[in-house]
């Protein structure tokens, strides 16, 4: 029966990015669709291959960070031409990758805005493109002082709270 000969990108690697990945089976087979590949348990979005290749390149939307867990729908109709089934139990048939994170979160929203005239500033709203932890009150200065309180969670929004500034140009960093 047909088996796995290799996996582009090498099983165990720690990448940045992962939205495909191209299987070598050990023998030109047939049957195989873009839900036989299961990525952390959800199928692949689509597969290109020709059938009667051994070569399958599966895409998918890419996982959040973290561990990712590859390996095979039970219900695989993949085999090879004389009608051998591919075992998806196989020592090589399951393998797993590390996705990092390697974006830094971006302010995606804040209130107010930069530049905007207000009465009175007591408070500042920021949401970020992606969860973020280890948000401290003390993170956001405003005219140099610490902010004295925060709550939010996630990719916010995380509201700051401080007390009034002095009228005028009021400078908000981190």
């Amino acid at each position: 029966p047909p088996s796995i000969s290799s996996v582009v990108p090498t099983p165990g690697a720690a990448l940045g990015t992962l939205t495909g990945i191209t299987v070598f089976f050990s023998e030109p087979v047939s049957g195989v669709t873009a839900e036989d590949l299961l990525v952390n348990d959800q199928p692949a979005g689509a597969v290109l291959g020709a059938a009667g290749t051994n070569r399958y390149t599966f895409t998918f939307t890419q996982p959040l960070p973290g561990p990712i867990g590859i390996g095979w729908s039970d219900s695989t109709a993949i085999t090879d031409l004389e009608g051998g089934a591919f075992n998806t139990g196989a020592t090589n048939a399951a393998w797993s990758y590390t996705l990092m994170d390697n974006a830094a979160p971006q302010i995606s929203e804040r209130s107010p805005v930069s530049g905007a005239l207000v009465g009175r500033l007591t408070q500042l709203e920021v949401m970020f493109n992606e969860p973020v932890r280890g948000v401290n009150a003390s993170d956001l200065l405003v005219n140099s002082q610490p902010a004295t309180n925060l709550s939010g969670a996630e990719a916010g929004p995380y509201r700051f709270t401080f007390p009034p500034p002095v009228a005028g140009v009021v400078n908000l960093t981190w």
